[in-house]
């Protein structure tokens, strides 16, 4: 059962921590508005993830910069959640 975990700030992905380390390899991550802030903190953030472009440069962030990430739009994001069979919002 593949799971998508959405993270929408800092506070909620701190929270998510111990699910981070066993996600499975079906298992994908979203970050998402003040989240994205993460990508600050963390040179070596999981490949992999996901990012929404918008809400970086809605931050003032560079997703140039975070090339660990694969940057998504709204309409990307639509897909990725139909693409799992859960979807957990941290």
């Amino acid at each position: 059962m593949s799971q998508l975990h959405i993270f929408s700030s800092l506070q909620s992905f701190q929270r998510g921590q111990l699910v981070l380390s066993q996600l499975s390899a079906d298992d994908d991550v979203l970050l998402r508005a003040d989240a994205l802030y993460q990508l600050l903190s963390s040179a070596d953030f999981a490949t992999g993830s996901y990012a929404v472009k918008a809400d970086a440069l809605a931050r003032g962030l560079d997703p140039e910069q975070f090339t660990q990430v694969s940057w998504i739009d709204y309409d990307d994001w639509v897909d990725l959640v139909l693409q799992h069979d859960a979807n957990i919002s941290w």
